[in-house]
Parts: structure tokens; C-alpha cells; sequence
């Protein structure tokens, strides 16, 4: 079995499903939002039932990204190993593998060299490098993703607040304002309890460890010691923050890519010049 192939279309599975819950997600607020203004006859009773369906939908979503997300996951910690330290997965694993996975392909081009930049031999070092290249990635993309669901979660909020204000202040009917109150209170449940906000505070948390473990991998690096505990170390706390949260969605990494890439290549080359 292909590992990075497989990883990748575990990943792209997850991140399509997660695509799914974001457009339902977002899809669901201003459901709610009109059913407050909408409060009898037959245009209520439709908006109940397409809410209560897209509800089913976004958890049905979130459990096959959940799914494909903790198999890739899974194959993107064997295929570190085997890269790192050269680690084959037993025939047991990959039969188990092929068995949840079905058919491996990924919509996107294969790689046609090494996945991982690392040109160390196999050991703890390189191990190390690859888990360094994959937090630097991680930790921009997290980043990016953090500020994208911050202003999400803040548009959806602000806007009901404003609504409020310019009804006060234009003078509007006692009815109307009971109805923008309601709005007001589904807005707030929107931003304290909602995906978005809680997605937000995810990808932050994610940044944060994944800057640290380039970090830490940068000074294990420097040092002459060649520790295998201390890679397994530092592979388990990216492997824990990495497990803990959603993927990173598809489109981030494509508006970001060419300028990380660029980033990392002159990174690794002024870290070979300094070796």
C-alpha cells in the first residue's frame, strides 16, 4: 500500500465532508434567523422542517468526516514512522487499512519525488525534520484557518447587532422588536455555542502546539544528541493537537500554498548552509 497516497485521499474525503458541514452550517443561521419573522402558517412549518433536516444533515457530515479524518490520521503516523525511522507497518495494519479505506485515490496529482524534504538518513533526526516540516505547515494553515472562523463567527453576530440598533433608533413597532430580540437570542446562541466560534478557538489551540513542536524540533536538531525518545516525545505532542481538531479545509491550503512552499524552501536552504 501506497501510505502517502492513502493518506491523502483519507484526507481529502474528510476535508470534502467538512466542506459539506460548513456550507449546511452556515446555510442553518439565516434559516433561523427568517423563521423567527416567519412565525405562523405554512412558510414557519417549511423553514421548521428544512432546519430540522439540515440538522440531521450537519451531523451526518461530521460523523463521515470524523470517520475518514481519524483513518488518515492513522496512516499519516505509520507513514512518519516509516519514513523517519524506517518502521514498516505489519501486514495485519495495512490488511486492516485496505479493508476500512476501500479504493485509495486521491483527486490530487501524485507526488512524484520524496513527500517529506528530509535528506537525513534514517533515524531520530530525520524524524525529527519531518515532524518540523509538517508542524511549520500546520501551524500557518491553523493560523490562517483560526482568523477565517473569527471573522465568520464575529459577521454573524455584529450583524444582528446592528439590525438592533437601527430598528431602536428608527422607532419600530413594540411587535417587531420582540422579533429582533428573538434574533438577537439565536445570533448570541450562534456565537457562544456555534460551530464557528468553537472552530475558531480549535485551529488557534492547533497553531499554538504546532509552533511549538517546530520549535522544539529546531533545538533538538541543533543539539549533537541523537535521542529517539526525545523525537517520540515531540511526534506524540504534534500527533495529540493534530488528532484534536478538524481539518484543515481545502481552500486554505490552496490560497496559502505557494507562499509556505516558498517559505519552507528558504528555510531549508539556509539550514543546510549553516550545517
Amino acid at each position: 500500500m501506497n501510505l502517502i497516497e492513502a493518506m491523502r485521499t483519507e484526507y481529502g474525503k474528510s476535508k470534502f465532508w467538512w466542506g459539506c458541514s460548513l456550507v449546511f452550517g452556515l446555510a442553518l443561521y439565516p434559516l433561523a434567523v427568517l423563521s423567527v419573522f416567519y412565525s405562523d402558517g405554512l412558510v414557519a412549518k417549511s423553514f421548521g422542517i428544512l432546519a430540522l433536516l439540515l440538522q440531521l444533515l450537519l451531523f451526518t457530515f461530521r460523523v463521515c468526516m470524523g470517520r475518514h479524518l481519524s483513518l488518515g490520521e492513522q496512516i499519516r503516523r505509520l507513514a512518519m514512522l516509516k519514513d523517519g525511522l524506517g518502521i514498516e507497518p505489519s501486514k495485519y495494519q495495512l490488511a486492516k487499512l485496505q479493508e476500512r479505506m476501500g479504493k485509495t485515490k486521491s483527486s490530487e496529482p501524485a507526488y512524484l519525488g520524496p513527500y517529506y524534504d528530509s535528506t537525513l538518513p534514517v533515524g531520530p533526526k530525520r524524524l525529527l525534520e519531518i515532524t518540523a516540516e509538517s508542524a511549520f505547515f500546520t501551524h500557518a494553515l491553523a493560523r490562517t484557518s483560526a482568523c477565517i472562523f473569527t471573522v465568520i463567527s464575529a459577521l454573524g453576530i455584529s450583524i444582528v447587532f446592528i439590525g438592533l440598533i437601527i430598528i431602536i433608533q428608527t422607532g419600530l413597532s413594540q411587535t417587531m422588536l420582540d422579533a429582533v430580540a428573538k434574533t438577537a437570542v439565536i445570533s448570541m446562541a450562534f456565537w457562544v455555542t456555534g460551530d464557528f466560534a468553537f472552530t475558531a478557538l480549535r485551529f488557534c489551540s492547533l497553531a499554538l502546539t504546532a509552533e511549538k513542536v517546530f520549535d522544539q524540533c529546531g533545538r533538538l536538531l541543533s543539539q549533537d544528541t541523537d535521542s529517539r525518545d526525545d523525537a517520540y516525545i515531540t511526534v506524540s505532542e504534534y500527533n495529540c493537537a493534530v488528532n484534536q481538531d478538524p481539518p484543515i479545509p481545502g481552500f486554505v491550503y490552496w490560497w496559502r500554498r505557494d507562499s509556505l512552499n516558498e517559505a519552507w524552501r528558504r528555510h531549508r536552504s539556509l539550514e543546510v548552509s549553516t550545517r
